[in-house]
């Protein structure tokens, strides 16, 4: 994530010239990251089934591929828009792919989500962790579909504890 991303977020977090502990407002939403050839849309599949299994209602699951779009599917927001406050979702799953699109023409590509793309130090995946850290989200990254069986549970157990909460 850009600095000034980050530091517009603290902005938004300011008040009368002090940084306040915030509880934000949390949608009724599971999020996950990854492509269709990571197995993301089998994933948010069992998720589904998982949530109605455990009774939790009213939770969506989105999936989402393009790695432009990770901050403004987590926090909720257009990151353009400094007025508006996050709203996070109830947790986040990261596969271990995800797509990224050029945006001359549209073409996509597979990347992975470990391994630094761009020469900044930061994979796709501490950019996840760090949002998911920073806002208070349970987080769970799936490199192989085969871990589904351990961590969608155990993600699904951190939704249920704090929606009774």
């Amino acid at each position: 994530m850009k600095e000034s991303k980050i530091n517009k977020i603290k902005q938004i977090l300011k008040m009368n010239g002090e940084e306040q502990e915030t509880q934000y407002e949390k949608r009724q939403q599971m999020v996950v990251l990854g492509s269709v050839r990571s197995g993301a849309n089998h994933i948010a599949q069992n998720v589904e089934v998982a949530l109605d299994e455990a009774s939790v209602d009213h939770l969506d699951t989105k999936i989402v591929n393009d790695v432009a779009k990770i901050e403004s599917m987590i926090l909720g927001i257009n990151p353009k828009d400094e007025d508006k406050r996050p709203t996070i979702p109830m947790g986040v799953i990261l596969m271990s792919q995800m797509r990224q699109y050029n945006m001359l023409n549209g073409n996509g590509m597979s990347i992975s989500t470990t391994e630094d793309q761009n020469g900044s130090g930061m994979t796709v995946y501490d950019i996840v962790k760090n949002l998911c850290d920073q806002y208070e989200i349970p987080f769970e990254y799936i490199d192989d579909p085969a871990e589904e069986a351990e961590a969608v549970p155990a993600l699904i157990g951190k939704v249920v504890v704090e929606s009774s909460e």
